[in-house]
């Protein structure tokens, strides 16, 4: 998924099975939310042309699909992603505008590219009011400040990153606590 200059969504889909054709209407994730597809176009000898099909092998790419996320799939789940994991960013740290009035544009950066890449995790502390974002390593870091700053046009600087800390059971156990009998009176 990316945006193109005007703010358009585009969505660019791997068909593995079957077509898409222009005018379809084909259900997102086998849930109850259909989209219609109202354009389609695919690259050809490494240029995109409007076309009226797309098959197997291909790529389709589909402008203004508000509803679709990487990750989703049109009709059935495709075999090829069932058994796919996500692994989880390991490190966070703060992010702030260098100009402190443009922290809502850098908000709205940061949701604009956690569309294009949904394992780009950023939250605001409660606590502290900063915005936090969880990172895979310096690459990604270098990569999102460059981002921020060409595409969005709002600079940034990153506070010191840290570990995230993650308790792990290390193994599956049963116990029981009788918890209203002598010395406990408490009921939770």
């Amino acid at each position: 998924i990316e945006h193109d200059p005007k703010g358009h969504k585009r969505s660019f889909l791997k068909i593995i099975d079957g077509s898409l054709r222009l005018r379809d209407v084909v259900r997102i994730n086998d849930s109850e939310k259909f989209i219609k597809i109202k354009n389609l176009k695919t690259i050809y000898q490494g240029r995109e042309i409007n076309v009226d099909e797309v098959g197997a092998s291909d790529i389709a790419i589909v402008k203004d699909m508000e509803d679709f996320r990487i990750g989703d799939y049109l009709g059935a789940k495709p075999c090829l992603i069932q058994g796919l994991s996500h692994q989880h960013p390991a490190l966070k740290s703060s992010v702030r505008p260098d100009k402190p009035e443009e922290r809502s544009k850098v908000i709205s950066a940061l949701n604009t590219l956690w569309i294009e890449d949904p394992s780009l995790s950023f939250s605001i502390n409660s606590y502290s009011d900063e915005l936090e974002i969880s990172l895979y390593g310096l690459t990604q870091k270098e990569i999102i400040q460059t981002l921020l700053e060409e595409r969005f046009s709002v600079k940034v600087h990153f506070d010191e990153i840290k570990t995230i800390y993650k308790e792990r059971p290390v193994k599956k156990v049963n116990k029981i606590i009788q918890i209203e009998v002598p010395p406990n009176p408490y009921w939770a």
